[in-house]
């Protein structure tokens, strides 16, 4: 029997596919760190025990602080257990999975169009795991430049990925890709 977890990750992945060959690679473009103008950062504090849910929102908001340090626009789109219970804390947006259509992890039109709201030049998904409601919202991302962090199971197309080591928090992920868009730009 399958089950209607399995379900909804099919269908979502399917969609997220459809939504990714239809994108327009016309105005892709590689952001380095000191380019960069306005970013949209997503993470996920599902599954996270309250302690540790309070100590992401800390590392995040560390690094809406360091964005603002770099003179980059930067908001953030933050999966959570339940919306209810974090809404619009320090000004992030949340998104669950009751946020999400019924038969399916995609999220709700509003959230959609909360995420392109703005024209954010480069999408960082900080995820070590995959939340379909993100990679969704990657996939119908209008950013010229995506990255996202390397996993087994990739769901919307990357233009940049970066493999990291187990066990880093948020922050230490940020620097990583920050590290290495720094790296390459000062190469060319």
């Amino acid at each position: 029997m399958i089950s209607p977890a399995f379900l909804k990750r099919f269908f979502t992945s399917r969609r997220i596919r459809h939504v990714d060959a239809h994108r327009d690679k016309s105005n892709l473009r590689f952001f380095s760190g000191g380019e960069m103008k306005k970013l949209h950062i997503l993470c996920s504090l599902n599954r996270l025990n309250a302690a540790q849910s309070k100590q992401r929102y800390k590392e995040l908001a560390d690094i809406l602080d360091d964005c603002a340090r770099r003179g980059i626009k930067a908001r953030a789109t933050v999966f959570v257990r339940r919306s209810t219970a974090y809404t619009n804390r320090f000004g992030m947006q949340n998104i669950s999975s009751e946020d999400c259509r019924a038969l399916s992890y995609v999220p709700k039109p509003e959230y959609i169009d909360f995420f392109n709201s703005e024209k954010d030049e480069v999408v960082l998904n900080l995820t070590t795991k995959t939340f379909y409601a993100l990679e969704y919202l990657v996939a119908q991302s209008k950013s010229p430049f995506r990255i996202g962090l390397q996993r087994e199971d990739q769901g919307a197309q990357y233009d940049f990925l970066v493999q990291v080591g187990g066990g880093l928090n948020l922050l230490q992920l940020y620097n990583q890709v920050f590290f290495y868009l720094d790296k390459i730009s000062s190469k060319g």
